[in-house]
């Protein structure tokens, strides 16, 4: 993912603004950090599918990521929607997540490419 594409990714993300009740983080940042990275892994896997597949292997990369993490695909849902309604908490777990993408990317080729 180069560095134009997460900035872009990071603004969007950050311009959804919403005046949300007080409610506890849903997990610890460790865990969303992890969780997280595997959806974007996830998602850009799907970029590849031709639409009448994308839906049904969707949900199995969904469902696996849930079990993998030890949590119910509502306890995503939750994740996602109490980050949509703090940018500030998104940015900041967001900052964390792509670079755990970046190591994991470094590992996985020895390389590290950054732009």
């Amino acid at each position: 993912m180069n560095r134009m594409s997460r900035l872009f990714f990071l603004l969007l993300l950050s311009s959804i603004t919403a005046c949300a009740p007080k409610v506890p983080q849903p997990l610890p940042d460790e865990v969303m950090v992890k969780v997280l990275a595997d959806l974007h892994i996830a998602e850009a896997a799907l970029q590849r599918l031709a639409k009448p597949y994308k839906d049904t292997v969707s949900q199995r990369y969904y469902n696996e990521i849930a079990a993998i993490h030890g949590l119910s695909r509502s306890e995503i849902d939750s994740v996602l929607t109490w980050l949509r309604d703090r940018p500030a908490e998104m940015n900041r777990i967001y900052e964390a997540v792509f670079l755990l993408l970046e190591a994991q990317e470094t590992e996985a080729t020895g390389n590290y490419n950054p732009m």
